[in-house]
């Protein structure tokens, strides 16, 4: 049983409670919602991005090793081959972030269902050192641009209803 996964209680409002101390290498995460529409560090992907930058700490690291994910919502134990983790972006809930300033982001490696499957808009723990996810990389693509257009356009008659109404 993972201790981390029940460190934290969730109330039907989905808030936390953060304990007093959180074990060292441990972060509150929360995945960033609609981060594929933006654009890639170095035509790099997120993991080979976070594998290049821990390498230049660690040494290498063997992606046909199976490793366990370091995210707390994860029950899959030591079964992910590291090429087969994504690249997830992620935000230190306590911090959140600023798009305009370009901050608050940052790549960790995660299985594929913890990153975009059942339970990721939750708030969990990794225990994964967080790299920083480059400035370049919170401009969108140009499918992100087209995609966000689509969103406003549908969005906008809402918008002016109800400032119609105040």
């Amino acid at each position: 049983m993972k201790l981390m996964n029940y460190i934290y209680t969730f109330d039907k409002y989905n808030s936390i409670n953060q304990p007093k101390s959180l074990p060292s290498g441990y972060e509150v995460v929360k995945n960033v919602r609609g981060s594929s529409w933006f654009k890639n560090p170095s035509d790099m992907s997120p993991l080979r991005y976070w594998k290049s930058e821990i390498e230049k700490k660690v040494g290498e690291i063997d992606e046909d090793k199976k490793y366990c994910c370091p995210g707390s919502l994860c029950d899959k134990g030591n079964s992910v081959a590291f090429k087969d983790f994504d690249g997830a972006h992620v935000y230190k809930v306590y911090e959140g972030y600023d798009i305009k300033a370009k901050k608050g982001w940052y790549f960790a490696p995660l299985c594929h269902d913890c990153n975009t499957g059942e339970g990721h808009e939750d708030v969990f723990t990794v225990k994964t050192e967080l790299i920083p996810v480059p400035p370049e990389c919170y401009e969108l693509t140009d499918e992100g641009e087209k995609h966000i257009k689509e969103i406003k356009w549908k969005v906008e008659p809402l918008e002016r209803t109800f400032s119609e109404k105040k």
